[in-house]
């Protein structure tokens, strides 16, 4: 009898189970032992059996395995699109540390890049590993035939889970805006004038600066006196001289940066928004520029450049703006990644190393109409032996396995060798992950990202449905060499969190109401898998290799991996 399970490798669970460390499927490998799919010689699932006059039969098998993703499949409106692996992670794949924050909105003057520089980690999946598993089973007799065989099954595997950064260069930096970023000076003429030194600044950098540090007087200061509607360092920019006016870049504003004849400018928009690439315009004392204060995206677009008289001078009005705005950058850190080395938020490469959860699984197997056709029912407890991922301001380490949760799986397989050459076999099983108690990152009320913040404490639960079908063919004379082909659906309901707490502190120290259901967006998934598999199959044993990949989901990485083992029966 020769035997082999089917494995194939991995689909892909969804973003933010367990706290957001969950995000990938069990690898097939640990469910498929069907053997039964590469033994179509005739005599059936029991000629060894009965070649022996042994009612009992054990089995030994290994299997290495990788799987690789740095892409997801995520939704857009209706229809599913390919999007960077962090969007699993952070439910964007574009982000500012701001987001995590209550409302989405922190004001740090020591650290305005907290609130205004995107980070974007472009990141990999790697995991390798290998599965170690054995079976016992035995013969039942029913009305004076083995028709039937009850057994225990049983894998745990050893891996390594490396998410990984690749950095376009040296450090963490070269992904996150720094004051380099926000920041350009120029030596040019304006209008005939002599030699000046200018500058432009990036609005949303200066809107968050402090005029006063004793005070908390900010730089940008939105009022609604008569004609006096915004002030830079406490000059009014919108009637008179013009000391500095807005420049349209989503990068660094090409030159010239100053210019003059800023009154015939057209006027800034109320929010900031319609200049266009390298465009200007001018503040008005007429309009209410508050609705700027909150719009990020205009403000990442505007640049603050200088204004000059006629004859080629540089305002009084700009250079004390200038002044006051680069004595508040002296006191600011350079960039985010200071904040994040303060609080011990890291997005470096993490990795994970160790056993993974204990399957135990025992089977009903029954063979009908001429050994002709197979089932086997299943009834399975996974145990959390593996590594678990407690640190939440570490988002990219990964759990070994359920992170602490206990699973129940309850399945069926149905078998047909339709000749002495081909088998069909289609299974399917549902999961239920219980409910445990493990860490989660502070989802905090109006957040728009997620997993990232201190932990707190939530009760977590979530459950899936497994479905495959295989076709295998093998050479008709020895049966010795064949080719398992088939396709697996992979379906996990909304994550179930209920928090400890309902209220928890920020990374500022300040307490603010949670919300569960930010933890929750996105764990819904589907994704659908092709696989193939060749064995050779010898008296004693089994070798078998092959591929898998996931080609269309929702809410599921993207993902390719590989495995060759080895089966050995007694």
């Amino acid at each position: 009898m020769n035997k082999k399970l089917t494995i194939t490798l991995l689909t892909i669970t969804s973003v933010v189970s367990v706290g957001g460390r969950q995000l990938f499927t069990p690898l097939s490998l640990q469910w498929d032992e069907r053997q039964y799919l590469h033994d179509l010689k005739a005599g059936g699932k029991w000629d060894k059996v009965k070649r022996t006059d042994r009612l009992w039969t054990f089995d030994l098998w290994g299997a290495g395995y990788n799987r690789f993703a740095d892409n997801a499949f995520t939704c857009k409106g209706s229809c599913p699109c390919l999007m960077p692996l962090t969007t699993l992670f952070f439910g964007k794949s574009e982000f500012t540390l701001r987001e995590m924050f209550t409302d989405s909105t922190v004001y740090l003057p020591t650290n305005p890049w907290v609130s205004i520089s995107s980070i974007k980690p472009n990141i990999e999946y790697n995991e390798q590993g290998a599965y170690f598993g054995a079976q016992w089973s035995t013969d039942v007799k029913f009305m004076n035939e083995r028709t039937f065989r009850f057994g225990i099954r049983g894998n745990m595997p050893v891996k390594m889970i490396k998410v990984e950064r690749r950095y376009n260069g040296s450090d963490t930096e070269l992904e996150i805006e720094t004051k380099d970023d926000a920041v350009k000076y120029a030596r040019e003429s304006i209008c005939g004038g002599g030699v000046t030194e200018t500058f432009a600044y990036r609005y949303d950098l200066v809107n968050q600066l402090l005029m006063n540090q004793t005070t908390g007087s900010r730089m940008i200061k939105y009022t609604k006196g008569a004609n006096n509607y915004i002030t830079i360092a406490d000059v009014e920019v919108g009637t008179g001289n013009y000391g500095v006016h807005v420049k349209g870049s989503t990068k660094k504003p090409d030159l010239p940066l100053g210019a003059c004849g800023v009154s015939s400018l057209p006027i800034l928009a109320a929010d900031g928004s319609g200049v266009s690439t390298n465009g200007r315009a001018r503040f008005a004392n007429s309009v209410n520029y508050a609705d700027l204060d909150t719009a990020a995206a205009n403000q990442r677009v505007l640049w603050l450049v200088p204004s000059f008289t006629a004859d080629g001078n540089m305002e009084a009005d700009a250079t004390a703006i200038k002044s006051a705005i680069e004595s508040a950058l002296r006191i600011t850190e350079d960039s985010v990644v200071d904040y994040m080395e303060r609080k011990g938020l890291d997005f470096g490469t993490q990795k994970t190393m160790g056993a993974g959860d204990l399957l135990l699984q025992m089977f009903l197997q029954r063979n009908w109409h001429n050994k002709k056709v197979f089932t086997e029912a299943q009834f399975g407890v996974i145990f959390p032996t593996g590594v678990k991922a407690c640190n939440t301001l570490k988002p990219f380490a990964m759990p070994l396995g359920n992170n602490g949760h206990y699973e129940v799986e309850a399945g069926l397989d149905l078998g047909w060798n339709s000749c002495n050459w081909a088998a069909f076999q289609a299974g399917f099983s549902y999961h239920w992950a219980l409910k445990a108690v493990e860490s989660v990152a502070a989802p905090f009320e109006g957040a728009c990202v997620k997993n990232i913040g201190p932990c707190v404490r939530a009760k977590t639960s979530w459950n899936y449905l497994l479905t495959d079908l295989n076709l295998t063919l093998t050479e008709p004379l020895r049966h010795n060499f064949g080719l398992n082909m088939g396709y697996e659906f992979y379906y996990k309901t909304c994550d179930k969190i209920c928090l400890c707490a309902t209220q928890a502190e920020d990374l500022e120290n300040a307490t603010h109401d949670l919300c569960a259901s930010n933890l929750t967006w996105l764990t819904k998934v589907r994704s659908s898998k092709a696989k193939a598999e060749v064995f050779y199959n010898k008296a004693g044993g089994s070798i078998f290799g092959g591929f898998d990949y996931i080609f269309a989901g929702r809410n599921a990485p993207k993902e390719i991996g590989w495995h060759l083992g080895l089966l050995i029966e007694f």
